[in-house]
């Protein structure tokens, strides 16, 4: 077992920052960020109900499916003292290596430090026996790319898509404020609320930077996940160069995820690698009403789903595949316009968050997403009842988690 792991102990012990969260962040400039954000908004987003470090306290209902790459089991739990549905991360420490427990401990510590209506809240995380718990709210309606498979496979109505991108930007413009770059925006880090509620999470990816007045606030670390997310990664981030990347980075995500939700696809699936890579850096962007997608790749072919350099790009669970002819649907002039937006390559032309935010096309839902997404949700299945043949006890919880979760036809639920 690692040395990293020395909290864990056989009784269920709580985790507390200085055990397993590092100290990857400096408390001093998470405070500088949030002073940036009005306390009113910080605080209308405290946590619904108090959650204890006691595994007792939590009784297992659904297995949602695998998390954090497929190491982690992620369950619809009851919350016995509140009688509050919630969602439990389990993820074994001794089949981690030491990179993935340092991305586990950044998770903890990125969470603990965030409070913010759009970033999935924290309730609390603890040491059962060789297990880490994470205990977070249960956003009824799962992801994005959850909602495309099931209910919207050729994309959603502009005023729904338009209601999650502006909860999304005001996530995103708390994360820059704070002085993170998400790094890995994309469907299945958007999640949804029975009460309308966007959340962004994936954080356990993204990075801080320091926020020093005399110096530019620039990242050049290339992200080890690159090829995972490479459709909705940026071209700079990508270049490698001495320019670095910036905040701006994760706007070109959300031009992509815009395409994702609107057209039910996600550009450059089903493309090489390499080729994908070649298109973002010669400049080569896609748009709303084309697709950017090798129609001619079998992507049922042997393989298709493997990530290494050399296969398709795929997106398992992130809407329809893209090889599938797309209908072209009509789109105002106002979507193409966010989108073309996002996309542009020189990030210095991409707009900021807020400055998105307050495009036209996001008119019709300012001040009222909330209510719109609810409003607009009611056929959409909940999270808890989505998987009544996935229901399980707690005394035969070890059963599920003895099994390979690669033999499990389940798309992960990104946290």
């Amino acid at each position: 077992m690692s040395h990293l792991c020395t909290c864990v102990d056989t009784s269920h012990v709580a985790v507390a920052p200085a055990e397993l969260v590092g100290t990857h962040l400096d408390q001093g400039e998470s405070e500088q960020g949030q002073s940036a954000m009005s306390q009113e908004v910080l605080n209308s987003h405290q946590p619904r109900i108090t959650c204890l470090p006691n595994p007792g306290d939590y009784r297992l209902l659904n297995f949602i499916g695998p998390g954090f790459g497929g190491l982690s089991k992620v369950f619809v739990a009851r919350h016995s003292p509140s009688k509050t549905l919630v969602v439990v991360k389990q993820t074994n420490v001794d089949v981690k290596n030491a990179e993935q427990l340092e991305e586990l401990k950044y998770e903890v510590q990125v969470l603990r430090s965030l409070s913010h209506p759009n970033i999935l809240p924290f309730y609390c995380s603890f040491v059962t026996q060789q297990e880490v718990w994470h205990v977070l709210p249960l956003m009824q309606f799962g992801s994005c790319a959850d909602m495309l498979k099931s209910c919207y496979p050729d994309g959603m109505t502009e005023i729904l898509v338009a209601a999650i991108l502006w909860e999304l930007l005001q996530g995103l413009e708390y994360l820059h404020k704070m002085g993170i770059i998400h790094r890995a925006v994309k469907g299945s880090h958007i999640l949804v609320g029975s009460d309308g509620m966007v959340c962004l999470s994936g954080l356990r990816k993204s990075i801080m930077l320091p926020q020093k007045r005399d110096k530019p606030q620039i990242a050049h670390q290339f992200p080890s996940h690159a090829v995972a997310v490479l459709p909705w990664m940026a071209p700079e981030i990508l270049q490698q160069d001495l320019q670095g990347y910036d905040f701006k980075s994760d706007i070109y995500s959300v031009g992509i995820t815009a395409i994702q939700l609107g057209r039910g696809t996600v550009p450059y699936v089903g493309m090489p690698p390499t080729k994908v890579l070649l298109e973002k850096l010669r400049g080569d962007t896609p748009k709303l009403c084309d697709s950017l997608v090798m129609n001619d790749v079998d992507t049922s072919a042997p393989g298709a789903s493997d990530s290494g350099v050399g296969s398709s790009v795929t997106s398992p669970g992130e809407g329809r595949n893209g090889g599938q002819p797309t209908p072209q649907g009509k789109f105002s002039v106002a979507f193409q316009q966010v989108v073309d937006l996002c996309l542009q390559r020189d990030p210095r032309l991409r707009p900021t968050a807020s400055g998105l935010a307050s495009h036209l096309f996001f008119k019709q839902v300012k001040r009222k997403a909330r209510e719109v997404l609810a409003e607009l949700m009611l056929a959409v299945p909940s999270l808890a009842n989505r998987s009544e043949d996935k229901r399980i006890d707690q005394d035969i919880a070890s059963s599920i988690a003895s099994e390979g979760l690669s033999a499990m036809n389940l798309d992960e639920w990104s946290f």
